[in-house]
Protein backbone atom coordinates (compact mmCIF):
# COMPACT_ATOMS: atom_id res chain seq x y z
CA UNK A 1 0.00 0.00 0.00
CA UNK A 2 2.68 2.46 0.42
CA UNK A 3 3.74 2.39 -3.05
CA UNK A 4 0.83 3.54 -3.98
CA UNK A 5 0.35 6.89 -2.08
CA UNK A 6 4.09 7.43 -1.80
CA UNK A 7 4.09 10.51 -4.01
CA UNK A 8 0.93 11.88 -2.56
CA UNK A 9 1.58 11.88 1.27
CA UNK A 10 4.41 11.91 3.43
CA UNK A 11 5.13 8.70 5.99
CA UNK A 12 7.14 8.77 8.90
CA UNK A 13 7.93 5.87 11.48
CA UNK A 14 8.92 6.64 15.10
CA UNK A 15 10.70 4.27 16.95
CA UNK A 16 13.30 1.72 16.52
CA UNK A 17 13.29 -0.36 13.31
CA UNK A 18 15.23 -2.90 11.58
CA UNK A 19 13.73 -2.61 8.41
CA UNK A 20 13.72 -0.10 6.00
CA UNK A 21 11.98 1.22 3.17
CA UNK A 22 12.89 3.90 0.91
CA UNK A 23 10.17 6.84 0.94
CA UNK A 24 9.43 6.78 4.74
CA UNK A 25 11.14 8.76 7.14
CA UNK A 26 12.56 7.04 10.13
CA UNK A 27 12.87 8.98 13.79
CA UNK A 28 14.39 7.58 16.56
CA UNK A 29 12.38 7.64 19.89
CA UNK A 30 13.61 6.25 23.09
CA UNK A 31 11.56 6.32 26.24
CA UNK A 32 15.06 5.30 27.95
CA UNK A 33 16.99 8.39 26.59
CA UNK A 34 13.87 10.59 25.96
CA UNK A 35 11.54 10.34 28.84
CA UNK A 36 7.55 8.38 29.51
CA UNK A 37 6.60 11.68 26.79
CA UNK A 38 9.26 10.85 23.87
CA UNK A 39 6.86 9.63 21.58
CA UNK A 40 4.29 12.37 22.52
CA UNK A 41 7.10 14.96 21.87
CA UNK A 42 7.88 13.24 19.03
CA UNK A 43 4.91 13.40 17.40
CA UNK A 44 4.30 16.97 18.11
CA UNK A 45 7.79 17.95 17.22
CA UNK A 46 7.50 16.14 13.77
CA UNK A 47 4.10 17.75 13.08
CA UNK A 48 2.23 14.05 13.03
CA UNK A 49 -1.03 14.85 12.07
CA UNK A 50 -2.41 11.24 11.94
CA UNK A 51 -1.52 8.29 13.58
CA UNK A 52 -2.00 5.08 11.52
CA UNK A 53 -2.89 2.10 13.96
CA UNK A 54 -3.67 -0.61 11.88
CA UNK A 55 -4.22 -3.80 14.65
CA UNK A 56 -5.56 -6.77 12.98
CA UNK A 57 -7.03 -7.80 16.35
CA UNK A 58 -8.53 -6.64 19.35
CA UNK A 59 -6.70 -4.92 21.69
CA UNK A 60 -7.07 -4.20 25.34
CA UNK A 61 -5.03 -1.59 25.77
CA UNK A 62 -3.06 0.54 23.05
CA UNK A 63 0.43 2.43 24.34
CA UNK A 64 0.33 3.99 20.68
CA UNK A 65 -3.37 5.16 21.15
CA UNK A 66 -2.47 6.99 24.53
CA UNK A 67 0.99 8.38 22.77
CA UNK A 68 -1.34 10.03 19.48
CA UNK A 69 -4.43 11.28 21.62
CA UNK A 70 -2.05 13.99 23.83
CA UNK A 71 -0.50 14.75 20.68
CA UNK A 72 -3.57 15.58 18.91
CA UNK A 73 -3.28 12.91 16.33
CA UNK A 74 -6.05 12.18 14.14
CA UNK A 75 -6.03 8.16 14.20
CA UNK A 76 -6.93 5.68 11.70
CA UNK A 77 -7.64 2.36 12.72
CA UNK A 78 -10.34 -0.32 12.31
CA UNK A 79 -13.22 -2.10 13.68
CA UNK A 80 -11.17 -4.55 14.52
CA UNK A 81 -8.74 -3.05 16.86
CA UNK A 82 -10.77 -3.19 19.63
CA UNK A 83 -10.29 -0.40 22.46
CA UNK A 84 -8.49 1.85 19.91
CA UNK A 85 -12.05 1.37 17.89
CA UNK A 86 -13.41 2.65 21.09
CA UNK A 87 -11.70 5.47 22.61
CA UNK A 88 -11.43 6.76 18.84
CA UNK A 89 -15.49 6.84 18.36
CA UNK A 90 -15.60 8.12 22.57
CA UNK A 91 -12.93 10.68 21.82
CA UNK A 92 -14.18 11.53 18.67
CA UNK A 93 -10.53 11.88 17.14
CA UNK A 94 -10.23 9.92 14.45
CA UNK A 95 -12.10 7.50 11.84
CA UNK A 96 -12.64 3.90 12.25
CA UNK A 97 -12.78 1.92 9.16
CA UNK A 98 -14.62 -0.94 7.87
CA UNK A 99 -11.21 -2.44 6.26
CA UNK A 100 -8.62 -2.27 4.54
CA UNK A 101 -10.62 -1.40 1.00
CA UNK A 102 -12.18 1.68 3.20
CA UNK A 103 -8.69 2.62 4.03
CA UNK A 104 -7.36 2.49 -0.07
CA UNK A 105 -11.06 4.67 -0.60
CA UNK A 106 -9.83 6.76 2.06
CA UNK A 107 -6.54 7.68 1.11
CA UNK A 108 -7.35 7.96 -2.37
CA UNK A 109 -9.98 10.87 -1.59
CA UNK A 110 -8.65 14.06 -2.61
CA UNK A 111 -11.39 16.19 -0.70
Amino acid sequence: MFSQFKDKYEFYCLGENDEIIPGIEYRDVSFIEDGEMAMVNALVSNSIDISFLWSIWPETYSYTYYESFPAGSFVITNKMSGNMADLVKRNQNGIVLEDFDALVDLLNDDV
